[in-house]
């Protein structure tokens, strides 16, 4: 699989979950591996079993994943040496009032483009359901609860790096006025950002 690719041409999502797990290797030494394993504690990342994709394909107008599980601290480190073709599944909310998008700052102690803007989005956990996953981002970053959006179906899809994203169109029912002052009441600082169609592309 090339480092990029996009799916677009899809009306129906079918993912097939398998307990089984993979165990990625990494050609680092003791002493790299228990220095990473420092820094991942440090940083209060998730070191659970996470999802990945082992296969995807379009069948007519479905997108096929093929889905297991893996352990997040051996993907990180099969990963820095780019060992593993591990493609770890995310879920992306691209969250529309009117004809403007929310971004967000992504976190500094994040694993992947730390301190980028960003759609609210996040790996998911073995077990997790991909609209619990989406729902609890979105009330994270966003700060937006269940009442005030609606989630759609994932309309698009990118195999970039290790990762495999689904977007999801989500609208939300306040008006962009409404919206600010949500924001502007609700966050000290680091408010996400309301943004035209047409600005996204400085952002992101």
């Amino acid at each position: 699989m090339s480092l990029r690719q996009v799916f677009s041409d899809f009306n129906e999502l079918i993912i097939n979950n398998s307990n089984s797990k993979f165990f990625p290797s990494s050609n680092l030494k003791v002493n790299e591996k228990l220095k990473y394993e420092v820094l991942l504690k440090e940083k209060g990342w998730f070191n659970g079993e996470i999802v990945y994709c082992r296969d995807y394909s379009v069948k007519g107008n479905t997108l096929l994943l093929e889905c297991s599980k893996v352990d997040f601290f051996d993907h990180f480190l099969s990963s820095l040496n780019q060992i593993s073709g591990t493609k770890l599944l995310a879920v992306n909310a691209v969250i529309t009032s009117g004809n403007s998008v929310i971004l967000i700052k992504r976190d500094k102690k994040v694993y992947d483009y730390p301190d980028f803007f960003d759609f609210p989005a996040g790996i998911i956990p073995h077990g997790n359901k991909l609209i619990d996953r989406l729902l609890n981002r979105i009330k994270e970053d966003t700060k937006l609860p269940k009442e005030h959006i609606v989630v759609q179906k994932p309309f698009f899809a990118v195999v970039l790096g290790h990762s495999f994203n689904l977007f999801y169109n989500v609208k939300c029912l306040l008006s962009e006025q409404e919206l600010r002052e949500f924001f502007d009441k609700n966050f000290q600082e680091e408010k996400p950002l309301i943004l035209k169609f047409s600005e996204i592309k400085k952002f992101i």
